[in-house]
């Protein structure tokens, strides 16, 4: 218990607010290590639907943090808050219509709303009247293992707590470290199988009440 304290003394560390713009290059590889975008589009594809994935999240986030290790953005979360409409400033909303018009009409290589569909089937099994949902949470995969993670995630539940919210989930699979949340208060509510067309993943709905 001693010693990771003893690292993010020595370690240039400091969490707040992301800036699309400062940090797109480091958003887009973050985004990039959350989802195998390689099973729905072409390789030449991934960074402009990666950037449209990440815009999905963060047009209507109410709390969107990163962690900089030494002015270098390394983990990166985004919480969206249900019982009121946010607009968030710093969307590029030109941008987004621009990757928006192109993937309309894209050909996919896998059914890309597939998670989705089963994460919001599961959500109406739970039938809870949750206040928000955490949509994306990472960090870099060569900082994996030093407790960034675990910062990340608490300073996020404080902004959370400070919009009183009371009950909130998110969705994690089998492809990620799912356990990880259970040691932070959130518990399994429903689980399902994702099939592809090669693989099948497990998908959960972790939820956490704050009060």
């Amino acid at each position: 218990m001693f010693l990771p304290r003893m690292i993010f003394m020595a370690e240039n560390i400091k969490i707040h607010k992301i800036s699309f713009i400062d940090d797109f290059k480091e958003i887009i590889s973050l985004t990039k290590q959350a989802v195998k975008f390689s099973r729905f589009v072409n390789e030449k594809d991934i960074d402009e639907y990666a950037t449209k994935f990440f815009l999905d999240a963060y047009k209507e986030s109410s709390i969107s943090l990163g962690l900089y290790l030494d002015g270098a953005l390394k983990g990166l979360i985004l919480f969206r808050y249900l019982k009121e409409e946010v607009i968030n400033k710093d969307f590029p909303n030109e941008l987004y219509l621009s990757l928006l018009n192109k993937f309309n009409n894209y050909k996919y290589l896998e059914n890309n709303y597939v998670y989705r569909e089963t994460c919001e089937a599961l959500l109406k099994e739970i039938n809870e009247n949750f206040d928000g949902e955490i949509t994306l949470f990472v960090t870099d995969k060569s900082c994996r293992g030093r407790g960034f993670g675990k910062l990340l995630l608490k300073e996020c539940l404080k902004e959370i707590e400070n919009l009183e919210c009371e009950n909130i989930f998110l969705t994690s699979d089998s492809e990620c470290n799912f356990s990880f949340y259970l040691t932070y208060g959130f518990k399994l509510a429903k689980e399902a199988k994702v099939k592809y067309k090669k693989e099948e993943i497990t998908v959960y709905i972790e939820s956490k009440r704050l009060k």
